[in-house]
């Protein structure tokens, strides 16, 4: 049976509250405020965003929003993911704008890894 996990990434943690099994659905959490850079508007709106990426066993990336419009402003979006079978999940997360800015919160490129461990 699969159940749900949260992980946090918190202003100044990155915190996974119980193990993580393949079929599990990994609830991702992250404080905008880990990436200040590369903000700006555009006619009073957002011009930025923040995208996280997560890899199983150092394969392809798979690309998930952490972030979303509200009004005038971008507010954080939780992302449900689903675990699959492997034995390493990865995580980073870049900001952008519309101008060409990026900006990379990636535990200084070794990025965040998580075991998946066996049911």
């Amino acid at each position: 049976p699969s159940h749900e996990v949260e992980l946090e990434f918190s202003a100044d943690d990155a915190v996974l509250f119980g193990p993580i099994h393949p079929g599990d659905e990994l609830r991702v959490r992250y404080d905008l405020d880990r990436l200040p850079d590369c903000r700006g508007t555009t006619w009073g709106h957002p011009a930025w965003s923040i995208t996280g990426y997560w890899s199983v066993d150092g394969g392809a990336e798979q690309p998930f929003e952490v972030s979303r419009v509200q009004g005038d402003d971008r507010v954080a979006e939780e992302a449900i993911l689903t675990v699959p079978a492997g034995s390493e999940l990865a995580f980073w997360f870049a900001v952008t704008n519309r101008w060409g800015c990026h900006a990379w919160d990636s535990n200084y490129g070794a990025n965040w890894t998580f075991p998946i461990e066996a049911r």
